[in-house]
Order: C-alpha cells, then sequence, then structure tokens
C-alpha cells in the first residue's frame, strides 16, 4: 500500500476514533454513515455520493449497509419484544380488574 493511502486511513480514522473503545469508534462511522446517507436522501446521486463517501473515509459501503440492516432487524426485535410484554401486562391487569369487580 502506498504511503500516502496509509496516512490518509489514518487521518480518516481519527475522525471517528472514540477512547472508551473500538465499539464505540465503530458506532461513530456507523452513525456518520447513517447520517451522509439521510443528507443525500435516495437515488443514483445519492449512492454515488454515499460510496465516494467511504472511498474518502476508508470504509466499506457493502459492510456498513449489512450493519444497517442487523441493526433494523434487532430494532424491529426489540420493539416486538416490548409491544408483546405491554400486552401481556394490560391483559393480566384487565383479568385482575375484571375478577376484583366479579367478586365485589
Amino acid at each position: 500500500m502506498h504511503m500516502c493511502f496509509i496516512f490518509q486511513a489514518k487521518a480518516a480514522q481519527q475522525r471517528f476514533r472514540c477512547t472508551e473503545g473500538d465499539h464505540i469508534t465503530l458506532v461513530n462511522v456507523l452513525r456518520a454513515y447513517m447520517e451522509e446517507a439521510e443528507k443525500h436522501g435516495n437515488g443514483t446521486t445519492s449512492k454515488k455520493s454515499i460510496y465516494k463517501w467511504c472511498r474518502e473515509n476508508f470504509v466499506n459501503d457493502r459492510s456498513l449497509r449489512r450493519a444497517i440492516d442487523i441493526y433494523r432487524y434487532a430494532q424491529g426485535s426489540a420493539n416486538l419484544w416490548c409491544m408483546k410484554k405491554w400486552h401481556f401486562k394490560m391483559f393480566a391487569l384487565t383479568n385482575i380488574c375484571k375478577h376484583s369487580w366479579i367478586t365485589r
């Protein structure tokens, strides 16, 4: 690899680096990628802009899209779990209230 690219890659890495660790650094990269995607919207020009952003920041577009897919899946699963838990609590409260009303 050419030395110029190594210095450019290290400079790009510093933009996202977090002293708390690599995981937070990766979250910073993902957030910046998502902001860039939102800024440009959908369409052919936006894909080119995002691809250019990825090249400039030395990150892999495909890997970031996969991470976003996993994030959205996990977010949906968590929402579904919370909704089920909420429905169960409401069902339990409704049955308790009905039972209390009937026994009075």
